[in-house]
C-alpha cells in the first residue's frame, strides 16, 4: 500500500481531502476547452460509497483474512469495455487482491486471438481452425454468452489447445462455458493422425491439338461449344494449340486426407458446464467432432487452494445497452455464482453523448437482468475515468454519469468506487497525459495508467475490508 501511495503522489502535484469541484455542461459543442491553469487537484481518501451494499462480500474477505478458511473460494466478476478486455486494469487488481487474499484460480477465459481481437497476455489460444465471431456491439444472437463475443467453427474436427503461462495460475477444474442448444465440447485425452481416402470431383481435361476448333472438342466430348465455353469461360471462339480445356466436371478420383481423430476423456456434464478435474495442470485441450453448431464461450479455471477468483469480461466498444441485449450473458454470468459483480462502463456511452439519466435507466436495466437470476447479488460500481473529446474539450458526460452513480447508489443497492475523482477529474486529463498514464487520444490510457487504476480499485477494496474487520472487531 506505501507503494501505491508514492505512486499517486508522483503523479498528482497537489493532493488535499475533500471532493472534486464537478459542472453541469454535457452539451458537447458548446463546452469549453480543459482548464489549462494549474490548478490543485482534490482527491479524496481512496476507498469505496456505500459499502453496506457489499457486506457479505466485505465479510468473506476479513473470514478469509483472519480465519483462514484455506478451502474457500471468493469469486468477482469484472464487466467492462475495452480496458477491461485487454485485462490491464484487471490483471492488476487480481493480482493484488490474491496476493492479499490467496489465489483461488484465474477465473473466466476466452481465446480472444482466435476471435481476431486482443484479449489476456497471460494466457496462450492455439487451433489449426478458422472460426467466425461476432461482437456484441453488432447485435446479439442465440450464441452470444458471457464472453460477450460469439464464437464458432465449421470445420471438424475443431480443437483448442488452452495454456497458462503462470505457475501459480495451475488449475486443477475446468468448466467449460458453451450455450445448452449446442453440440458439446468435449476435453481431449490425445490425438492420433489418421488417414483415410475420400471421393472428390475431378474435373477432365483436354490439351489442344493443332488445328482443333471448340466445334471438333465440343463433339469429341458430347457437349455443346456453348456448354464448353461456358466451363472455361471463353469470350470467344479463339482456341491456342498447346492449352487446355476443361471438358467435363462429373468425374470423380479419390485422395488421401489426413485429420486428427480425439481420444475423450470422463467428464463431469449438466445443463451448465461440461467440466474436468485436473492435477495442477496449466494446459489443456477441448475438441468438437459433430456436425451440429458447436459455440464456445469460454473456460472458468479454479483451483481447490481456495482464495480470490477474480473474473472478467470486456468488449470493445460495449455499453451497459449492449449487454442487456443478451439473455444468455446473464445466465451464464450468474451461473458462475459470483459473489461481486464489478460494473466498469461509461466511456462508450459518452460518445454516444447518451444522458446521465439515459445511462442510468441502462444501469438499472443491467443490475434488473442480474437480480432476477440472483435476487441478492452484490455489485460494485466503477465511475468512468476522465477524458477528452477531440483532445481538446472537457467530457462532461462522464463527470454527469459518476454524480449520478454516487446519487443512485443507495437507491439500487450497489457500492461506488470513484475512480474519476481518484485520477483527479476533467481538469486532470492533460496533466495525467504528460505523466505517461494516457494515449494520444486523451481517451484511453496507457498501460501504466490502467495499471494505476487497478491499483487503486484493489486499494480501495482492501481498505474498505479491513475497516469493516474493524468494525465486527468493536
Amino acid at each position: 500500500m506505501k507503494k501505491c501511495s508514492l505512486i499517486l503522489l508522483l503523479f498528482f502535484g497537489f493532493i488535499f481531502s475533500g471532493k472534486a469541484q464537478v459542472t453541469d455542461t454535457t452539451d458537447v459543442e458548446s463546452a469549453v476547452a480543459e482548464d489549462t491553469v494549474a490548478v490543485p487537484i482534490v482527491i479524496p481518501e481512496n476507498g469505496l460509497k456505500n459499502p453496506k451494499a457489499i457486506s457479505k462480500f466485505l465479510k468473506a474477505l476479513q473470514q478469509r483474512e483472519t480465519d483462514g478458511f484455506l478451502t474457500d473460494r471468493v469469486h468477482v466478476f469484472h464487466i467492462g469495455d475495452s480496458h477491461i478486455q485487454a485485462d490491464l486494469q484487471t490483471d492488476k487488481t487480481r493480482t493484488l487482491l490474491q496476493e492479499t487474499y490467496g489465489n483461488g484460480g484465474r477465473g473466466f477465459i476466452f481465446p480472444h486471438r482466435l476471435a481476431r481481437t486482443n484479449g489476456s497476455s497471460d494466457v496462450s489460444f492455439e487451433s489449426a481452425n478458422n472460426f467466425s465471431s461476432q461482437r456484441i456491439i453488432n447485435g446479439s444472437n442465440a450464441y452470444m454468452g458471457l464472453s460477450g463475443i460469439s464464437f464458432s467453427s465449421k470445420e471438424r474436427p475443431c480443437a483448442v489447445k488452452v495454456s497458462l503461462k503462470d505457475s501459480s495460475d495451475a488449475f486443477d477444474l475446468v468448466r467449460i462455458v458453451q450455450p445448452k442448444s449446442t453440440a458439446r465440447w468435449q476435453f481431449s485425452a490425445g490425438k492420433t493422425l489418421e488417414s483415410k481416402k475420400v471421393i472428390v470431383p475431378k474435373p477432365r481435361i483436354h490439351k489442344i491439338k493443332d488445328g482443333e476448333v471448340l466445334g471438333s472438342i465440343a463433339r469429341k466430348y458430347g457437349i455443346s461449344v456453348s456448354q464448353l465455353k461456358k466451363m472455361n469461360r471463353l469470350k470467344s471462339d479463339r482456341i491456342r494449340a498447346g492449352k487446355t480445356l476443361i471438358v467435363s466436371k462429373s468425374e470423380n478420383r479419390s485422395r488421401s486426407v489426413k485429420k486428427y481423430k480425439y481420444a475423450t476423456v470422463d467428464f463431469n456434464a449438466s445443463e451448465t458446464w461440461t467440466s474436468k478435474e485436473f492435477d495442477q495442470a496449466l494446459q489443456f485441450e477441448v475438441f468438437t467432432d459433430s456436425d451440429d453448431t458447436s459455440a464456445l464461450n469460454g473456460f472458468m479455471l479454479e483451483n481447490s487452494d481456495g482464495g480470490i477468483i477474480y473474473s472478467s469480461v470486456g468488449v470493445n466498444g460495449a455499453k451497459f445497452s449492449d449487454y442487456n441485449q443478451s439473455p444468455l450473458f446473464f445466465q451464464q454470468l450468474l451461473a458462475t455464482s459470483p459473489d461481486l459483480l464489478v460494473l466498469s462502463l461509461g466511456t462508450n456511452e459518452s460518445f454516444d453523448h447518451q444522458s446521465a439519466s439515459t445511462y442510468i435507466n441502462h444501469l438499472t436495466t443491467f443490475i434488473q437482468n442480474c437480480r432476477s437470476i440472483h435476487p441478492d447479488i452484490e455489485i460494485l460500481v466503477c465511475t468512468p475515468p476522465p477524458s477528452l473529446f477531440k483532445r481538446r474539450y472537457k467530457n462532461t458526460y462522464v463527470e454527469s454519469y459518476a454524480n449520478a452513480l454516487l446519487l443512485n447508489a443507495e437507491l439500487l443497492r450497489y457500492a461506488v468506487w470513484d475512480g474519476y475523482t481518484q485520477l483527479g477529474g476533467g481538469n486532470a486529463v492533460s496533466r495525467n497525459y504528460k505523466r505517461g498514464l494516457m494515449a494520444a487520444d486523451r481517451v484511453h490510457y496507457s498501460k501504466l495508467g490502467y495499471e494505476i487504476q487497478g491499483t487503486l480499485l484493489a486499494e480501495a477494496i482492501i481498505r474498505q475490508a479491513n475497516q469493516y474487520a474493524k468494525s465486527v472487531g468493536q
